[in-house]
């Protein structure tokens, strides 16, 4: 990699941290359509990893907001899910059909979300969340919406700290089926120290964007968030 592209890697590495440490998702739907043209090497593994870091720093931060109820329904949903993503992606459809299909369900998800109608909460529901988060995250690498969808309504700093430790289980999880199939390994070692710092910088810029959307704006940021990321999914797909 030449020196501007180690420079666009951290500078995406920083937007996407800065969303995901203030919003507590969405660096996937900054960084990977980015990175994956800067260098693919990049991505899965070494954004994965990079990852592991912003996970372990906002979960610190805001420990005390971690709802183990909700983290441990949508990770009963994340497991199962995440097979059959796998089996569908292998066995069933195309990684297209299945973008468009779940890219569909956020985009519904959100729509729903903001039209003047209740919907059902409470722990089924976040399980169904993390199950659609583990097919998605699996096949398309855009696993945080389902989950926030179904967290929207508890405190902002809740789901920084719910998101935080479920994205860690679930990348850890991911990165250890990558090592096992020899797509993630030492050689990558290298890409993940590029990106690391991307990770603490927008860290640091997170933490005082949350301040800001804890005043009442962190709802509506994550419903953008989420639909911008199906609408990433979408584009991917066609284009």
């Amino acid at each position: 990699m030449s020196p501007w592209e180690i420079a666009a890697a951290v500078a995406v590495m920083a937007a996407g941290a800065a969303v995901q440490g203030s919003v507590g998702f969405g660096l996937n739907v900054v960084a990977a359509p980015i990175l994956i043209q800067i260098d693919p090497d990049l991505v899965p593994g070494p954004l994965l990893a990079a990852a592991l870091v912003m996970s372990l720093l906002v979960a610190r931060r805001d420990r005390v907001g971690i709802n183990r109820s909700a983290l441990m329904w949508a990770l009963v949903g994340r497991v199962p899910g995440s097979v059959l993503g796998a089996f569908l992606l292998v066995k069933v459809f195309s990684a297209w059909g299945l973008s468009v299909f779940l890219a569909s369900v956020i985009l519904v998800g959100a729509a729903l979300s903001v039209a003047p109608i209740h919907l059902p909460q409470g722990r089924g529901v976040i399980a169904v969340g993390g199950f659609v988060s583990g097919v998605a995250g699996t096949t398309t690498g855009v696993g945080g919406p389902p989950v926030a969808l179904t967290l929207q309504h508890i405190p902002p700093r809740q789901i920084r700290g719910t998101m935080s430790v479920y994205f860690l289980v679930g990348a850890s999880i991911s990165l250890a089926l990558l090592a096992a199939w020899g797509e993630f390994g030492t050689r990558h070692l290298l890409a993940v120290a590029i990106l690391v710092p991307g990770q603490l910088l927008g860290y640091v810029v997170s933490g005082r964007l949350a301040r800001v959307l804890d005043r009442g704006y962190s709802r509506p940021v994550l419903l953008t968030v989420s639909a911008a990321a199906a609408l990433t999914l979408l584009v991917r797909a066609f284009v």
